[in-house]
């Protein structure tokens, strides 16, 4: 492949990704009903306030739109960390606030201070594109490691990119790039396998292309409706016979088979009994 199209590549196909604010249970009968919400939230309780904010988001009208902003942002004040994480979000993307990404990452650093992984992850993606602060590939890499370091998949995933791309050192680091990659992988990431099926594909100076292993990325990441896969996964069909596809199909059953029987173990281990046998 030439240069051109291998940068347009990867360009077009690769992912990165950002964190989204945790769903709320809007469901006002699992909070004791909006009236209790209501006089503890005018009480000043910040976690009162960000639970009513969410339920009247829900209701998706204007009036309760602006009454749910500004509860928000009585809880964020307040150093409600899931407030300041969201309302970060919501800057960040334009979502029910205009678009203003000095106030997205203003919020998130204030998330980040209070311990919010995933505002660790968003200041790394908002230093990477140089959005609400000045583009430093440096200091993306501090927030995301920092994100890493507590197994979040989308950091790693995000790392990945940075030391394949060779944005944070003078030259690519490829081996270090996919092993943040893999790593994330691991943990479920779909757009880590995305990048992996990509990566695959094109290969390196020191590294051949692998059609059947990044057909076999690009089979996991369709599976789980990743919307560029689709297009990987065609480009790399036409790389394979039959009996390749096959074997890369073999390998994707394979993978989901080694990360559920992780899960099952991981769910024993977190069970009371075991902690009980472990205390």
């Amino acid at each position: 492949m030439n240069k051109n199209y291998i940068s347009l590549l990867l360009v077009v196909l690769l992912t990165a990704c950002t964190s989204t604010p945790q769903s709320t249970n809007t469901n006002q009968s699992s909070v004791n009903g909006q009236s209790t919400l209501l006089s503890s939230a005018a009480r000043g309780d910040a976690k009162s306030q960000y639970m009513l904010a969410n339920i009247y988001l829900s209701q998706r009208d204007l009036q309760h739109r602006d009454r749910a902003i500004a509860l928000l942002k009585q809880s964020a004040h307040d150093g409600f960390v899931k407030a300041q994480f969201q309302l970060g979000y919501m800057y960040d993307r334009g979502s029910v606030v205009p678009e203003d990404n000095e106030l997205a990452a203003a919020w998130y650093q204030k998330a980040a201070f209070n311990g919010s992984v995933s505002a660790y992850n968003n200041l790394g993606i908002m230093y990477e594109r140089g959005e609400g602060v000045n583009k430093d590939y440096v200091a993306a890499s501090q927030w995301y490691w920092k994100a890493a370091n507590n197994q979040h998949s989308e950091s790693l995933n995000n790392l990945g990119l940075l030391y394949y791309l060779g944005k944070i050192e003078e030259e690519a680091n490829f081996e270090k790039g996919l092993s943040l990659l893999r790593k994330s992988a691991e943990l479920g990431n779909v757009n880590a396998y995305n990048n992996l099926a990509v990566f695959s594909m094109l290969g390196t100076k020191d590294i051949i292309p692998d059609y059947i292993e990044g057909y076999k990325w690009a089979e996991l990441a369709t599976r789980k409706n990743h919307n560029k896969a689709v297009e990987v996964k065609q480009l790399l069909s036409n790389q394979l016979t039959e009996l390749e596809r096959q074997k890369a199909i073999s390998r994707a059953n394979k993978w989901e088979a080694s990360l559920s029987e992780s899960e099952i173990v991981s769910q024993k281990l977190d069970s009371p009994l075991q902690l009980i046998k472990s205390a």
